[in-house]
């Protein structure tokens, strides 16, 4: 975990060359392991915000690079306490590289491809054949090598770019979605832990135990714009993605809202969490960029423009706006109103969401189980 700094990766590839295998385990048995120790280690490190959403910012890139002699490995269940929160044995800021020692042609089995897939984007075991080819594999993987050997893959610095994965699909109603892609998201230091990725689940004082989520959430967007003017001064996370997918799917300056499904009090596609726009910029060129905003944030931007056009009403609201602004905090998830009153602080708005308007959310069952799992 952590492998960032440049200036070490051939020393490390040096002493890696000195290695030699003293325990010999099974494989399947041996990814248990590494999982049952991230999963812990998560939960200590405060990288589990089980029933808070998920911050995109909040993660801690991890490489798992594996080299196996056989085609088939069998991952025990994961029996850690919290494990039983996801479907999936790893995480969304985790990939993994596989290396088969064994001839190209020889047939990888699906279990090992489909995970390889779900923590990496090539979609790609990489079959090695002899030691010379394993380490031109890794010096491509992390950048030693400038330009890639050309006779082995990857021919990139898959290995060093910190980033989340998400699943991106396109609205349909109650339908199938129309397109569906994995997409990953470039955090840079102290960014994305503004607002979060709402829960697929609504979150209340009834919630004993969370629903099992995938470790890769699901983002909707949607073709049907909404506004998006940000009030000025008002924080916000805005994240570089991967630029591909987006090409033929947005044109200039249009804006595609986001939701997550069922994160609202009734199922559904749920109320508006941020925006996908294409926009110029003298740094980045002509790029897509991901915004991550308050949960239904038209409602409540067009709540702070009256308040921004009739300043005197600021400090005590009448009580139409009053009324709005309550209706609209209980319809949002709850675990974003501490958030939420620590950006209106930002405009000096703090003082209109009152204890009264916030639920104690710390004393909710989920809570409790959630200090359980880390206390275990």
């Amino acid at each position: 975990t952590g492998l960032c700094d440049c200036d070490m990766i051939p020393e490390i590839l040096k002493e890696l060359k000195n290695l030699t295998a003293t325990d010999m385990s099974n494989p399947g048995q041996a990814f248990h392991s590494v999982f049952e120790f991230l999963n812990v280690y998560r939960f200590q490190a405060g990288l589990e915000t089980i029933g808070e959403g998920r911050y995109i910012g909040l993660f801690e890139s991890t490489i798992v690079i594996t080299a196996i002699t056989q085609s088939k490995i069998v991952i025990p269940g994961l029996k850690t306490p919290g494990a039983n929160v996801y479907f999936e044995p790893f995480r969304w800021d985790q990939k993994m590289f596989t290396f088969v020692l064994s001839s190209p042609t020889q047939t990888i089995d699906w279990e090992i491809a489909a995970m390889s897939n779900a923590m990496h984007s090539d979609n790609e075991v990489y079959a090695i054949w002899t030691k010379d080819a394993m380490k031109k594999c890794i010096e491509n993987g992390m950048a030693v090598q400038k330009p890639p050997h050309p006779e082995v893959r990857p021919q990139y610095a898959s290995f060093m770019t910190p980033s989340v994965w998400v699943m991106m699909e396109e609205s349909n109603g109650d339908k199938p979605a129309l397109k569906k892609f994995k997409m990953n998201i470039f955090p840079q230091h102290e960014q994305g832990i503004t607002f979060p990725l709402p829960e697929s689940y609504w979150v209340d004082d009834r919630l004993n135990i969370p629903p099992v989520r995938s470790a890769i959430p699901v983002i909707t967007y949607s073709k049907t714009p909404v506004a998006s003017n940000i009030p000025n001064g008002f924080p916000y996370d805005r994240f570089t993605i991967d630029q591909a997918p987006w090409e033929e799917l947005i044109a200039a300056s249009e804006l595609k809202p986001l939701f997550v499904k069922n994160s609202f009090k009734k199922e559904g596609q749920g109320e508006p969490i941020g925006f996908i726009k294409k926009s110029a910029n003298a740094t980045r060129g002509n790029s897509v960029m991901m915004y991550i905003l308050p949960y239904n944030f038209p409602r409540l931007f067009k709540l702070i423009e009256i308040l921004n056009k009739t300043p005197s009403m600021k400090a005590a609201p009448p009580s139409y706006w009053m009324a709005e602004f309550r209706q609209y905090l209980a319809e949002i998830p709850p675990y974003y109103h501490a958030k939420l009153k620590t950006m209106m602080a930002k405009l000096r708005l703090d003082h209109l969401m009152s204890p009264s308007l916030m639920p104690p959310i710390k004393d909710w069952p989920i809570s409790n189980y959630k200090a359980t799992v880390v206390n275990q």
